[in-house]
């Protein structure tokens, strides 16, 4: 493993995404960013937090329903915010949040168990998601840089190889060469959101992912 002073840092997650405006001890403020939001979570779900992870919890239920994109989200906050003030309890944060996202994630990343079934799609299965491995590899490299694991690395490899399996073959990929946010079979529509987010993550582990990753990337 690399000592502290030989390790040149991979820079800030790009804020792409409006959670990462906020610091990683206030993501759920987001619950309260826009007055649709606030209804949303008045009346049908809202974020809390759990032992580090971040869940959707539903009005008319109570129950709660775990979503890694917002905890892959939080993990990448507590990161910019290392980089920015070099808190070290920052960083051990960043360290707790991954090592869970690590722990629960099954061979290929995160399956993507979606609260609603969309219109116009097949129907739902649980699946990977492009958006989820997409995210997760920005957590995983800046994790992997601090401790390089044989675990780590396992994992990015076979995430980078579900995004050259099709939808229908338990991949992310569909025939046209797009990816999925909601990978049910290969006629699954594209979600702009996902496909973007999936190419910023894939670019990302090209620039600053271990080398063994990086032609793949």
């Amino acid at each position: 493993m690399k000592k502290p002073e030989e390790i040149i840092m991979i820079p800030e997650y790009p804020q792409i995404i409006p959670e990462l405006d906020l610091t990683g001890s206030n993501q759920t403020k987001i619950n309260r960013a826009s007055f649709k939001k606030t209804l949303l979570s008045i009346f049908l779900r809202k974020r809390v937090e759990k032992d580090h992870l971040i869940y959707l919890k539903k009005s008319y239920s109570q129950k709660l329903h775990f979503m890694p994109l917002f905890t892959m989200t939080k993990a990448l906050a507590y990161y910019n915010d290392f980089i920015k003030s070099e808190n070290p309890k920052d960083k051990d944060t960043f360290f707790q949040i991954s090592e869970k996202l690590i722990d629960i994630s099954d061979e290929s990343g995160w399956k993507h168990d979606n609260l609603i079934q969309p219109p116009g799609y097949p129907k739902k299965y649980n699946s990977y998601s492009c958006l989820f491995n997409g995210r997760g590899l920005g957590v995983l490299i800046r994790y992997y840089q601090f401790n390089q694991s044989e675990k780590t690395l396992k994992l990015l490899t076979n995430i980078l190889n579900n995004f050259e399996v099709e939808s229908s073959y338990d991949g992310v990929l569909r025939p046209d060469g797009f990816y999925l946010e909601y990978s049910w079979g290969n006629d699954s529509p594209v979600v702009w959101n996902g496909l973007m987010s999936a190419l910023v993550g894939l670019y990302d582990c090209y620039l600053h992912g271990p080398e063994e990753v990086k032609s793949k990337s």
